[in-house]
């Protein structure tokens, strides 16, 4: 549906987006299970390339590490694929600090995918977050409002967060991603969505700037 929904756009419209997928986990029989030898990332690899309608991928993650598989033989198989062109770039999602450099021994990584919402700061404490910084690498935040279940209560869960959003008269999930993007300029949080009119709501966050004063205190909230 997505590679469908791309190829309707005009050529100048695809070319300012950037897809980024990730393999590692399959959904067989209603229950996500780890699939990550060599041969079952290149099988994902392949599903994705035919479902996006591309001969190339421009970032394909590792979803998360294995331990029943050795990390070098799971981003080595991202390695070759990229050798291979059917990757343009590589990422990792779910990694501390330690694997992202052991992974960046094997192959260059241009982006971290891990969890971060203002209730779950825990790249900021385990380092992941600045450490991708003085890396250069994208930080890519998923649950950036808590998960499907929290995200319409976040203003509810977060004092500072509602107050700011009345400030600027806007909802709480735009100034919560609009929080997640002053992190930093490679900061680029992915919400979730099942409707247009939330979609759009998000996108807005892109355009609200929040006072360094708004966000520390959301910082301390």
């Amino acid at each position: 549906m997505i590679g469908k929904a791309l190829a309707r756009l005009p050529s100048a419209a695809r070319e300012l987006i950037t897809v980024a997928t990730k393999g590692g986990f399959c959904r067989t029989d209603g229950r996500w299970l780890p699939r990550y030898s060599p041969t079952d990332l290149l099988a994902a690899c392949e599903r994705s390339l035919q479902n996006l309608n591309t001969d190339t991928i421009a970032i394909y993650e590792l979803h998360r590490i294995d331990p029943a598989v050795p990390l070098a033989d799971s981003i080595g198989e991202l390695s070759r694929l990229r050798d291979e062109g059917k990757i343009r770039h590589v990422g990792v999602s779910n990694f501390d600090v330690a694997e992202i450099d052991q992974a960046a021994q094997i192959v260059p990584i241009v982006s971290v995918q891990n969890q971060y919402a203002p209730r779950h700061r825990k790249p900021e404490q385990d380092g992941v977050l600045p450490a991708s910084q003085q890396r250069g690498l994208a930080f890519i935040p998923w649950s950036p409002l808590g998960g499907m279940g929290s995200a319409p209560q976040i203003g509810l869960q977060h004092a500072t967060i509602r107050a700011v959003a009345s400030d600027h008269g806007v909802s709480p999930q735009q100034v919560a991603l609009a929080w997640l993007m002053a992190k930093g300029l490679m900061v680029f949080p992915i919400p979730g969505a099942s409707r247009l009119s939330t979609i759009e709501d998000s996108a807005k966050a892109a355009d609200l700037n929040l006072s360094a004063d708004e966000i520390e205190q959301i910082d301390d909230g």
